[in-house]
């Protein structure tokens, strides 16, 4: 069966532009075995396997509680995502808001005047297995 752009990317979760901008330049991507009307269409199982080869999950396993919570620094932590990033992500409603917020702590551990959020382990878990991206190639010089 053959696929396109669209229905790859409704298959696999992500957008058409991911699939056309991020995915399709990529070396191993493969060549289109037709067309339905416009539209480009591509193999399956070459797509599965590109998918499979060279499209992954970012970040580590996480592993704890799901009711944990995790400061800003934390989620960046097990993420592998900065901290700006994951910031950028909420003002743009690509990640979830915190569930609450505590003091935060100065290096001797009293609390300060300011406040910090907080986001369940179980939460950024959840988030972290929705996403896929592709592993870049190294550029060539």
């Amino acid at each position: 069966m053959a696929l396109t752009y669209s229905e790859i990317a409704e298959r696999y979760g992500r957008s058409r532009h991911t699939v056309t901008k991020a995915w399709a330049p990529h070396e191993a991507w493969p060549g289109p075995v037709g067309r339905r009307g416009r539209a480009l269409e591509f193999d399956e199982g070459e797509v599965e396997r590109f998918v499979r080869e060279h499209v992954r999950p970012p970040g580590p396993t996480l592993e704890g509680d799901d009711e944990e919570l995790l400061d800003i620094g934390e989620v960046a932590s097990v993420t592998g995502y900065s901290a700006d990033s994951v910031w950028s992500m909420i003002g743009h409603g690509r990640w979830p808001a915190p569930v609450g917020k505590r003091r935060r702590r100065d290096g001797a551990g009293a609390p300060t005047r300011e406040w910090e959020s907080l986001w369940r382990l179980g939460d950024v878990r959840v988030e972290m297995a929705r996403r896929v991206e592709v592993q870049r190639p190294a550029r060539r010089r």
